[in-house]
């Protein structure tokens, strides 16, 4: 990996940016926040336990923009980093984003209840894609925007971490959205999905309009008439980037292994923790998100002192570990016996979790600067896009993987809380097993490096 201390364009001496600038960056988080975990939160309680679409289905349907957004990312990096308008590389791409992703999610839950089985899994597929393409269309020329906001090494640190505080704090409500739609002035939770998603839409349009008209973009004369760069050129170049390519490994090897048992523990919550009662998991579950969030709050003023006290490598490595004991601890923690311990996985995984996407977010704007000395051009959009492939490919499989999980437990919808015995519960530990030795290895390469 690049020195933290050194890079072609990084300095520790140029001056820090106004918070202005910061804010504006940052209040982008929360709509990227909404448009990444607002879908998962609401797709399976709504279309399975309501709708009664097979959760294998959904799989299918959450897993299906993540094939497209690996071929669809890149695309849009490669076309950001080469656009040359008045209006500079990013904001013409953020505003398309913007007004689609809105109007996309909006739709995604008013299906026609009418409507057979098949009928429903077809409609939430499309209207999946395009939601995820116009969130892609969005976030990648912001990720990229943010990214060259400072030449400051450990600005940038900052500038991530205001970016998560925006991000953390909209998160406080997402997982809400389930207890919403279960509000006894709608007529079951499919009805009160599409008034929630109403004022969902409203939050990413808003998230999405203040970076676009108050956050400056480096659009210098250099960049203006720096060469254009092929999609394949600048795609197979980034994983000649050895630090790169490391970055990216890592990420998608904690997050694969997040997503392959993440919609898994909602049904467990559900089942086993409150023996099929949706309303009491549905609070639980809220609880528990707003723990996770205060927690990751709790340390985000810290992560920049941190990091320059002791380097960015070295505060990470710490963090996976943190998050590794968090996901360790739900062994023991969901429990129907005490409820309330559910909590504590929640406590000790915001602080190792916020961490990893403050840190790697700012060593992906170092790794930027080491581009530029291999190839004379500035590509933070191509870097954002592809790591983004990657991630998407890993996370998709997972997703993919996670519906036939919970259809392999024998999980019947229909029983309610009278599940079989091993329904949503961990078995003979494999898959957390291998969940946790995912993330130690991920720990060891990191420190090793």
């Amino acid at each position: 990996m690049p020195s933290d201390k050194t890079s072609s364009s990084g300095t520790d001496n140029a001056p820090p940016i106004p918070l202005g600038q910061k804010a504006a960056f940052g209040a982008g988080g929360a709509a990227e926040e909404v448009m990444n975990n607002s879908v998962n939160m609401l797709l399976n309680p709504v279309y399975n336990i309501g709708l009664g679409v097979r959760p294998e289905w959904l799989g299918y349907a959450q897993a299906a923009p993540g094939f497209w957004g690996a071929i669809f990312g890149p695309l849009v990096g490669s076309f950001s980093d080469n656009a040359r308008t008045r209006w500079g590389r990013r904001r013409p791409f953020m505003l398309l984003g913007a007004v689609l992703s809105a109007l996309s999610f909006v739709a995604m839950w008013w299906v026609p209840r009418s409507w057979g089985e098949f009928a429903m899994f077809v409609y939430i597929v499309a209207l999946s894609l395009i939601f995820y393409s116009a969130a892609t269309l969005f976030q990648v020329p912001w990720n990229a925007l943010g990214l060259s906001l400072t030449p400051n090494i450990q600005e940038r640190t900052r500038v991530w971490a205001l970016r998560q505080f925006f991000s953390m704090s909209i998160g406080f409500c997402l997982p809400w959205l389930f207890w919403l739609t279960e509000r006894d002035v709608f007529h079951g939770v499919a009805e009160g999905a599409r008034w929630v998603s109403l004022g969902v839409g409203l939050v990413i349009l808003i998230g999405c309009a203040i970076p676009i008209l108050f956050c400056k973009e480096n659009y210098t004369h250099a960049i203006q008439t720096q060469p254009k760069v092929p999609l394949i050129k600048g795609f197979l170049e980034s994983f000649q980037n050895r630090p790169f390519v490391f970055l990216t490994v890592m990420i998608v090897c904690i997050l694969t292994g997040l997503f392959l048992v993440d919609t898994l523990g909602l049904y467990v919550m559900i089942y086993h923790v409150y023996g099929g009662d949706e309303k009491g998991a549905s609070t639980m579950q809220g609880i528990t998100g707003s723990c996770y969030r205060a927690s990751a709050l709790s340390f985000l003023p810290v992560i920049g002192y941190l990091s320059a006290r002791f380097g960015k490598k070295q505060i990470l490595a710490s963090a996976l570990f943190l998050a590794f004991l968090g996901t360790a601890s739900k062994w023991w923690c969901y429990s129907p016996a005490h409820p309330w311990t559910c909590v504590i996985p929640a406590i000790l995984m915001g602080p190792g979790l916020t961490s990893m996407f403050v840190l790697t977010s700012s060593l992906l704007a170092d790794i930027c600067d080491y581009d530029e000395f291999l190839t004379g051009c500035r590509r933070e959009a191509t870097y954002t896009a592809v790591s983004g492939w990657c991630i998407k490919l890993g996370v998709t499989g997972a997703l993919v993987l996670s519906g036939y999980i919970l259809t392999s437990t024998g999980f019947d919808k229909h029983l309610g809380g009278a599940q079989t015995e091993n329904v949503g519960q961990p078995g003979d530990g494999t898959l957390h097993t291998e969940l946790l030795a995912d993330k130690l290895h991920a720990i060891q390469q990191l420190s090793d490096e």
